[in-house]
């Protein structure tokens, strides 16, 4: 005892103010970068991200956070437990397990097709991955920039078809997709709180034939790297995985103007768990069904944030969350597999203006 506390009189005496004080600033020195790189939103984000990384929990890809499905669920919507959505209490107390207390859950249901995509080839036994664009009915603007620019380099890169899909808004798509053959469009209204509902229909449509075994999956305001997209893999030992930008120590957003906005009631932490960025990502077929099987083990009360959403449902079920660099990349042009502006939405004029001045990079 008087040994440790010698060499701890000796370790104080070696340490001075101005030690302690470098190392604080050698902790804290990325800060003054980051807040004159980031966006606004993400200025004002910081204290909350440095308190969410204080979570290990909440950090880990590859680990499911409890030993079951139905813990983790009951961990992350504890107080949602009997409750359907509307709020009202369920008339199943009787029933044990999540199973049945979330049964009022759709979002597994099956969708309508309301037009096909003509000229894919989907039960080709050699197709093994489809590029699937996620699109509004009105965005016809959007999908003529991804048929003017990058969708035949993609398609003859990773060999199989770019399929615009879409739900219904009014607008007529027949003579569209007549012409083009690339229009899966599903009968719900197309909204951004619906997001989730048509990832669980591209799901289903897509795991329904057998030879595919990969759907990469992104917005229509982007521009796609064809040979850096074809050069994303993972390894052939994982059956059931996301691949993507892996955002970790994501606050739940609590201002009610932005579209992030998700309530205590709808979400009960203060943090995400990590969660692979929506905007584009590649799902192995493996994950989307297991996915499908058990999306309605979650009460998810109106949570309308796909991506975190599916975060949450990667995290409880072991599911590996892979984050690869070029993904969802906003701010440089010189080297990514996805390039997409998060929180504004570039005209597709602008998007055509970009991609022009690097054809000769990605189109090769």
């Amino acid at each position: 005892m008087n040994n440790v506390k010698n060499n701890l009189q000796r370790w104080r005496s070696k340490i001075s103010i101005s030690d302690v004080l470098l190392i604080l600033l050698l902790q804290f020195i990325w800060i003054l970068p980051y807040v004159f790189i980031v966006n606004y939103l993400e200025r004002c984000l910081l204290p909350l991200r440095i308190y969410c990384y204080t979570d290990p929990d909440l950090l880990v890809v590859r680990r499911a956070l409890r030993s079951s499905t139905e813990d983790c669920a009951a961990y992350f919507f504890a107080h949602n437990n009997n409750k359907n959505i509307n709020g009202l209490d369920i008339d199943n107390a009787n029933d044990s397990g999540l199973q049945n207390s979330f049964s009022y859950c759709n979002s597994n249901k099956t969708i309508s097709i309301i037009l096909q995509p003509l000229r894919a080839k989907l039960d080709n036994p050699q197709l093994k991955r489809v590029i699937v664009i996620r699109t509004a009915p009105r965005a016809l603007e959007y999908r003529d920039f991804i048929r003017a620019s990058w969708k035949a380099s993609v398609e003859l890169h990773s060999n199989g078809p770019v399929i615009f899909v879409t739900g219904r808004d009014g607008t007529e798509l027949v003579s569209e997709n007549t012409e083009h053959g690339d229009i899966l469009q599903m009968d719900f209204e197309d909204s951004y709180r619906n997001l989730s509902t048509k990832m669980m229909g591209i799901y289903s449509y897509f795991t329904a034939h057998a030879n595919i075994q990969q759907i990469v999956v992104i917005n229509d305001d982007t521009i796609v790297n064809a040979t850096a997209l074809q050069n994303t893999t993972t390894s052939p030992d994982d059956k059931r995985y996301l691949i993507g930008k892996v955002s970790r120590g994501y606050p739940r957003l609590v201002f009610p103007w932005l579209p992030w906005y998700v309530s205590a009631d709808q979400y009960p932490h203060k943090c995400y768990p990590p969660f692979v960025q929506g905007s584009s990502f590649i799902i192995s077929r493996d994950a989307a069904l297991d996915i499908l099987n058990r999306i309605c083990d979650f009460p998810w009360k109106n949570v309308h944030l796909d991506d975190v959403q599916m975060g949450i449902v990667t995290n409880c079920m072991g599911i590996s969350n892979f984050h690869r660099e070029g993904f969802d990349v906003g701010h440089q042009l010189d080297q990514f597999t996805v390039f997409h502006y998060q929180y504004s939405r570039y005209s597709a004029g602008l998007l055509m203006e970009m991609f022009s001045r690097i054809r000769h990079l990605i189109s090769c």
